[in-house]
């Protein structure tokens, strides 16, 4: 593919670009457009056009160090996938929580949501709601009052609730478990272990690179010890 143009005016030419290099695969019964997103949908949609090709999309999230969006942790993707940066380690405090659903503000969202839904299908808000309806104009408002109360109470309990459910889903043992993390540190360690980390780092970072070019290998080392309570 060296005549492609390195420039395209936009990501539809990038694709009508690649199109015309892969025009030998043109109508190919065992040939799939696969567009990741977001960006690479409309190049493989370009693609899927030009060689009569089926057009599918896969997935794909960056999962990036807490407090560094534009460090990659690794990524995940539909069907499973997930790849972590070898040259990171992650390591999370005895305690603390992680987040396994897309991260706190993903936690934040599923959270409130679930609370919210729970709440208005207690079998107390229920009965409520079935004599409001079936009360007389007097009655409602004082009704309606009672109501406001109970929502109040019930969603507290709700509260409670659901955050003991997700305190036990998302622990730092479960992500060590699915390989989320590389260690749990206790407290009192976590000192000795940020020093052996960064002589770890410091070490990969002076080792010659393979093939003898004398040039050092560069990997990027950064520890998350950090509490993301889901």
């Amino acid at each position: 593919m060296a005549s492609m143009e390195r420039g395209f005016r936009d990501r539809t030419a990038a694709g009508e670009a690649l199109a015309r290099e892969l025009l030998p695969y043109a109508s190919h019964r065992d040939v799939l457009a696969l567009g990741l997103l977001r960006g690479g949908v409309p190049v493989a949609f370009a693609v899927a056009k030009a060689l009569h090709a089926p057009l599918d999309i896969m997935l794909v999230r960056k999962l990036a160090v807490p407090g560094q969006q534009e460090l990659a942790l690794g990524a995940i993707a539909s069907g499973g996938s997930r790849v972590l940066n070898e040259g990171l380690e992650i390591a999370a405090l005895e305690g603390t929580y992680a987040s396994v659903i897309g991260g706190a503000p993903a936690a934040a969202v599923v959270f409130a949501g679930e609370v919210e839904a729970r709440t208005r299908k207690d079998e107390r808000l229920q009965a409520l709601t079935q004599a409001i309806a079936q009360a007389d104009a007097a009655s409602k408002a004082r009704l309606r009052s009672e109501y406001d109360e109970l929502f109040k109470l019930i969603q507290s309990e709700k509260l409670g609730e659901m955050a003991a459910e997700f305190d036990r889903v998302h622990s730092v043992h479960r992500a060590l478990a699915v390989g989320a993390l590389h260690h749990i540190i206790p407290p009192a360690s976590l000192r000795p272990y940020l020093i052996q980390a960064v002589e770890r780092g410091i070490a990969r970072e002076t080792k010659p690179a393979v093939g003898g070019n004398g040039k050092a290998a560069t990997e990027q080392l950064q520890v998350a010890a950090s509490t993301m309570v889901a």
